[in-house]
């Protein structure tokens, strides 16, 4: 579980049509180690960072965690070996063995 790594690379569309590639990336087996990380991390941040969330404490309903926890998250995870980069060059080539099934 301690060798593992992983690496996702995706296509995020934003509201006005543009499209845009980010990185995800860190060590530990996604399967066990990087998914109670990423399950962890999100529980804290709404515990110890409930004020720094985007749009504050007020706001809810059903959200997914980029949108309900943000930065703050993404803050937790870097602290923890789960990093983030983007957006990368938009004319980079995701490798067909890369690429999602449609």
């Amino acid at each position: 579980m301690k060798n593992g790594f992983f690496e996702v690379l995706y296509k995020v569309q934003a509201e006005k049509g543009q499209e845009q590639i980010f990185r995800m990336y860190g060590k530990g087996d996604p399967g066990y180690r990087v998914t109670s990380k990423l399950v962890a991390e999100s529980a804290l941040t709404l515990i110890h960072n409930l004020e720094d969330l985007p749009g504050g404490e007020e706001y809810g309903g059903v959200l997914t965690p980029a949108t309900g926890l943000g930065e703050p998250l993404i803050s937790r995870l870097k602290d923890n070996e789960v990093y983030f980069e983007g957006p990368l060059d938009e004319n980079l080539e995701v490798p067909e063995e890369k690429k999602n099934p449609s």
